[in-house]
């Protein structure tokens, strides 16, 4: 089964299955105007220290839809829950877009 929760966003280590997980995210900026774009995760609605990647693509990208991604390893309990956002700081209305979130247990 599943431990990702598609009606909030959220997943969520089972019990019985504590340990580290790879986590990703990744998504798209639509109609991008320049400026930074950031994802980060969060545990438990608390954002995860060290988990924030920032880009600031370079050259005229206006109008198209760069991308994001981050990962890491986490040590997650059962019913801890882990959160991936992203975020742009245009100024504008520009919107998040295909948005992944995903992940496995290592160990």
């Amino acid at each position: 089964g599943t431990c990702y929760d598609t009606s909030n966003g959220r997943f969520t280590c089972p019990s019985g299955q504590d340990g580290s997980y790879y986590i990703y995210g990744s998504y798209r900026i639509n109609n991008y105007d320049p400026n930074r774009i950031q994802g980060v995760f969060f545990v438990n609605g608390s954002e995860v220290n060290h988990s924030k990647q920032e880009a600031v693509p370079q050259g005229d990208v206006s109008g198209r839809h760069p991308s994001m991604m981050i990962s890491m390893i986490l040590n997650l309990s059962a019913t801890d829950y882990v959160e991936f956002k992203g975020y742009q700081s245009s100024g504008s209305s520009d919107t998040v877009f295909q948005s992944v979130m995903g992940g496995f247990k290592i160990r």
